[in-house]
């Protein structure tokens, strides 16, 4: 079984972002039930005028496994009935269900930040129809405007927890269509990933034994990458592809390469590359890490600009 956690709009310009909040969420469930988070997925949803964000519009999403020592017992249990390893594993999963709900809420509550409107999604190990219908949610919250009527509506014909936690509890939309876009198994950039890596050569098999690493393909072939090293010569990412945390690749065998994080974006970044820090503007405000594309101070990587579908504005002139 598994439990989907998300959450959406815990943060103000200048607060923590909603995914260090969810980096505290994953920490106390770990430590206090013994359970297993996977790396969470970053999720962009839909930027429009009439919809209200903080940043960048994007909700956070993780899922909460069977650890170490329930897949023991389970085990241990193998001698007795099927019905009742059934009836005793699901006792244990909607008490950690119950204790999940607890444990994000307070989270929550302890790091929101002012005029924030946060949302919180958590799903247990979600059926057919209830898989389905939260994929389209997620899908259609990407290119268009969703309300908290329809996310409540969706979530009470679903059975599925989804509660808000201040201001206009904008946020359950958001928190809803991550949990549907980390079920679509192809959807959002796997947040932190890749992050302690410097510049150079990494074996496959180095690479391979990181949290966020579950494959690593070819860009064009698709064919999986089983050996040999990988070069990094600027920031890359982890995604979520065919359910799988994948690490994109150029080149050839003896010559692979990374593929740079502003090429997994698919942004077209209107800024030129060599321009220096000397001749940037004035106002320059280091975005937080998960929104840069490298370490130059450049528009693409300021706080003030916003992704749209093909590149990014400046909020400078409505300020």
């Amino acid at each position: 079984m598994r439990i989907y956690v998300c959450i959406d709009d815990t943060d103000n310009i200048d607060s923590i972002g909603t995914g260090t909040v969810a980096d505290y969420i994953k920490e106390k469930i770990e430590e206090e039930l013994e359970l297993v988070c996977t790396p969470t997925t970053r999720h962009q949803l839909l930027i429009h005028e009439d919809i209200p964000y903080t940043s960048h519009n994007s909700s956070m999403c993780f899922v909460v496994e069977q650890s170490r020592s329930d897949m023991v017992n389970t085990l241990d249990m193998l001698d007795k009935s099927d019905t009742q390893v059934f009836e005793n594993e699901a006792n244990l999963w909607t008490e950690s269900y119950e204790q999940i709900k607890r444990i994000a809420t307070d989270t929550i509550l302890e790091y929101r930040a002012e005029g924030s409107d946060p949302g919180l999604c958590v799903v247990l190990n979600p059926d057919e129809e209830v898989h389905s219908k939260l994929i389209q949610f997620g899908m259609e919250a990407k290119v268009s405007i969703k309300t908290k009527s329809d996310a409540y509506g969706l979530a009470s014909a679903l059975g599925i927890h989804l509660s808000e936690h201040g201001g206009t509890g904008g946020g359950v939309i958001g928190a809803m269509a991550g949990v549907g876009l980390r079920l679509s198994g192809n959807d959002g950039e796997v947040k932190a990933s890749l992050k302690s890596l410097d510049k150079g050569l990494y074996s496959v098999e180095a690479l391979m034994a990181l949290p966020e690493v579950d494959v690593i393909r070819h860009r064009d072939s698709l064919s999986i990458v089983e050996s040999g090293d990988i070069l990094f010569t600027s920031k890359s990412k982890t995604i979520l592809r065919d359910g799988q945390f994948t690490l994109f690749v150029l080149g050839s065998e003896g010559a692979y390469k990374a593929l740079e994080k502003k090429a997994i974006r698919k942004m077209e970044i209107k800024q030129k590359q060599d321009d220096g820090e000397n001749k940037h503007c004035k106002h320059f405000v280091r975005d937080v890490y998960e929104e840069c594309i490298d370490e130059k101070k450049v528009c693409a990587n300021c706080s003030y600009r916003r992704w749209t579908a093909h590149a990014f504005k400046c909020l400078l002139d409505q300020l």
